[in-house]
């Protein structure tokens, strides 16, 4: 038996449309202190040890047009690149030149790189976008000169150990991290009815939240909350119905609401949904935390993810990219209920970031370190803060 699944034991069943009881961890549960939402140095050892040892998001490949586009992240205090190939191939380097260090791509979305060259701003050195050094203008004071092959070999752009799946760019900045098929493996497991290949992507939007990121992961993972914040998704009594923990690694978890799409049997136009996806997923909407900063959530007829980028400790930037299923919901006709579904999206962070705002301005007395766990609703909060803590201590 894994460990997540002796932790899902241990948190029990629903019984009589009851709660799970809660796992044996929450008995001693305490919030972090909140000093661990403020202070400077304990967000440096998080940046350091949740941030570049594992596997974070940093954006998806339709951001990226089809070919021959770039798309520059700043994450993690890191200036990182994005490139896309002729052939739709996905690679992540550092954003600088091997020359002096020159930051080669400015700004913050993706741009066209018509010749499938990138050029250096100072000295008009170029690479290709595998990396590979290209041109040195005047390398020995002579027109069309270059460096010996061993010599442009070495001073191609320097890679950064990088993964795609389902549409997210996942990178490991300390390149030693487990590798990411293995690291992924339980959600793909979970998730192997979806057939993601279909998913295509409605809109991205980005937010910056005076909040510290694990508010935002926390909020996440808090189902307490829903009806009373979102009260356009539905009451207590639909929202709280069935709902189950789940636990598929120490790093992946989250919840389930399985009656969450029973919303669609009163619309007028279906949209088009997963093919073959397993019984258990037909109504529900699976929400699914990756530490540290992948935010997902998967319907019959939708997906939408959201990574989190943590610049100060009062301050996260979010990227929301929301999908729909197949090529025929991003036809004309469907347009207002893509719009429709964008606007929702949108509404429902923009709910949850007021309330992130306000837990961070609760941060400023020490005493909210002294907050009380709801033991049936909060144990999920606690695991991620179990797992922060092991990630500081190890």
């Amino acid at each position: 038996m894994s460990e997540a699944e002796s932790i899902h034991n241990m948190a029990g069943k629903a019984v009589s449309g009851r709660l799970p009881e809660p796992p044996a961890f929450m008995a001693d549960a305490t919030c972090l202190p909140s000093s661990a939402y403020t202070d400077q140095e304990f967000f440096d050892r998080e940046i350091q040890h949740c941030f570049r040892e594992g596997w974070i998001s940093i954006g998806t490949v339709h951001q990226l047009g089809s070919s021959n586009e770039v798309l520059p992240v700043e994450f993690a205090g890191e200036p990182l690149l994005v490139t896309k190939d002729k052939q739709g191939e996905v690679r992540v380097f550092y954003n600088i030149c091997r020359h002096r260090g020159v930051k080669l791509v400015s700004g913050d979305s993706a741009a066209k790189c018509g010749p499938g060259i990138l050029s250096c701003p100072y000295h008009k050195w170029a690479y290709k976008l595998d990396g590979t050094l290209a041109i040195t203008p005047y390398w020995d004071g002579t027109n069309g000169s270059r460096p010996e092959e061993a010599m442009r070999d070495k001073l191609g752009l320097i890679p950064v150990r990088s993964a795609v799946w389902s549409d997210l760019i996942f990178v490991n900045l300390s390149g030693d991290a487990e590798p990411f098929e293995s690291f992924i493996q339980p959600l793909e497991a979970r998730w192997k009815s979806f057939d993601r290949s279909l998913m295509r992507m409605t809109n991205t939007s980005s937010y910056e939240v005076a909040a510290n990121w694990k508010l935002a992961c926390e909020n996440f993972l808090d189902t307490y909350h829903v009806p009373w914040v979102h009260r356009q998704l539905g009451a207590p009594d639909m929202m709280f119905r069935d709902l189950d923990y789940t636990y598929l690694s120490k790093d992946i978890f989250g919840f389930i609401m399985p009656h969450f799409d029973r919303v669609r049997e009163e619309m007028d136009m279906v949209p088009d949904m997963f093919p073959e996806r397993e019984d258990r997923f037909d109504y529900a909407l699976d929400l699914i935390y990756i530490f540290p900063n992948t935010l997902l959530m998967i319907t019959p007829s939708w997906f939408q993810s959201i990574s989190l980028s943590p610049l100060a400790p009062g301050k996260t930037r979010e990227l929301l990219a929301g999908f729909v299923v197949g090529e025929v919901m991003m036809t004309e006709e469907w347009r207002e209920f893509r719009d429709e579904f964008d606007a929702v999206l949108d509404q429902v962070n923009v709910q949850d970031i007021g309330i992130l705002e306000l837990l961070q301005e609760g941060r400023k007395t020490g005493r909210a370190g002294e907050g009380q766990y709801a033991p049936y609703w909060d144990h999920l909060c606690e695991y991620l803060s179990q797992r922060v803590r092991e990630k500081l201590t190890a």
